[in-house]
């Protein structure tokens, strides 16, 4: 499968992105040879996981994380203890920090692939890369890379910040698009399921809170993606509309629907995204039921196979 110079970058989204973890999967399987990485939030977890030990490796955890259930990382008994407390945040970070040491960071160090997380500076309200090659290896250096892993999959509130060279970072929740300008294809792994319309009036606060947090973070990223589109030359996949159960995706090949005569002459330069199909109602961020997340997997695996197909 010849993609040329191919980047991919995956979103965050908790316990959702077992479907990251299954196009992984698919793209292991089938040769896909991904040289710069980014990843965002659980996303990074994924993407580190994956370069350091496989995406085999990665499904094993995602499916003993379904074994365990949600309270091995989101606790409902830390919950219940902070949510009435002043700490800065509402779950333990023993769970998350154990997931993350199964990580070897000498390896993400050492490898040839190009790997970026994405944090938030909390104390200069900012964006920051962090990218592999910027540390030679070393015990501090692994200790400093585990540690920026983990606080991209910090959710602000959820999650502790970890305090690096006197600033606290915590999750980047947005990508950071212009280092692939020079790749040939870029995958965007996307982990949202399709939105079903909803009665607002009869949601609980919590799912009205996260309904509209989803809905500002998408609308920020449809002006990211639009602007590198724009700005870089290329071609957003898929090309049809219906087939993109995204609504960024939508909107952002309703906006560039013309694009390819803007193209005509250029090198096809591809964009491509691919989210869930599935909506798996029980599946949330911090919870899930048994069988969710093998199903998330699964989709995430054959939406990869089906994407792909249409572009090569």
């Amino acid at each position: 499968m010849d993609l040329g110079n191919i980047g991919l970058v995956h979103t965050g989204g908790g316990a959702k992105c077992g479907f990251g973890a299954g196009a992984l999967m698919f793209f292991e399987e089938n040769a896909v040879r991904i040289k710069h990485w980014q990843g965002i939030s659980a996303g990074a977890i994924n993407v580190t996981k994956c370069v350091t030990d496989g995406a085999r490796s990665l499904a094993a955890e995602w499916l003993n994380f379904e074994r365990n259930g949600p309270g091995s990382v989101f606790s409902r008994w830390e919950a219940a203890k902070h949510y009435f407390t002043s700490r800065p945040s509402l779950y333990s970070d023993d769970g998350l920090n154990k997931l993350i040491s199964h990580i070897d960071m000498g390896k993400l160090i050492g490898a040839p692939e190009k790997v970026e997380v994405v944090v938030w500076n909390e104390t200069l309200e900012k964006i920051k890369v962090v990218c592999n090659r910027d540390f030679n290896d070393s015990p501090e250096n692994r200790d400093k890379l585990r540690r920026f892993v983990k606080a991209s999959a910090s959710f602000c509130g959820l999650f502790s910040p970890e305090k690096i060279d006197g600033y606290d970072f915590s999750d980047g929740c947005e990508c950071a698009l212009e280092s692939f300008a020079d790749c040939d294809t870029v995958l965007f792994i996307e982990n949202d399921q399709p939105m079903e319309k909803a009665d607002t009036a009869s949601m609980g606060w919590g799912d009205r809170m996260k309904k509209r947090f989803h809905t500002f973070l998408d609308r920020h990223t449809e002006r990211e993606q639009r602007d590198f589109i724009t700005k870089h030359k290329f071609t957003p996949f898929p090309e049809d509309v219906e087939k993109a159960p995204w609504p960024v995706t939508k909107n952002i090949l309703e906006f560039f629907k013309d694009l390819g005569k803007d193209l005509a002459g250029l090198p096809r330069k591809r964009f491509v995204t691919i989210s869930p199909t599935q909506n798996i109602k029980t599946l949330m961020l911090d919870r899930f039921n048994k069988g969710d997340i093998s199903k998330s997997m699964q989709n995430g695996y054959d939406r990869a196979k089906e994407v792909l197909s249409q572009i090569t």
